[in-house]
């Protein structure tokens, strides 16, 4: 799963991963982008290169799981935003 979230006035990407072989959960983190859509770029670049993510995947349907993600994550801060005006 992958996370995008600004961070002291820059965007950073937060990947969670089970380890294969320790079967403990892992971050990956990296900041410091000036436009939102170059961190998610760089995420999806992650994700392609690193071994999370079977090699024949195509870039398509990673960025579409991707945009699915980000858009839960808005949505759901969205709700609370709503949730907390309408109290």
């Amino acid at each position: 799963m992958a996370t995008i979230h600004k961070r002291n006035g820059k965007w950073e990407y937060r990947v969670s991963y089970k380890d294969p072989t320790t079967g403990k959960y892992r971050n990956k983190t990296k900041g410091g982008f000036v436009r939102k859509t170059e961190c998610e770029e760089a995420a999806l670049m992650y994700l392609k290169s690193s071994k999370l993510v079977r090699k024949n995947t195509s870039i398509e349907l990673i960025t579409l799981i991707l945009t699915i993600m980000f858009l839960e994550a808005d949505v759901k801060k969205l709700l609370l935003l709503n949730q907390s005006i309408s109290n």
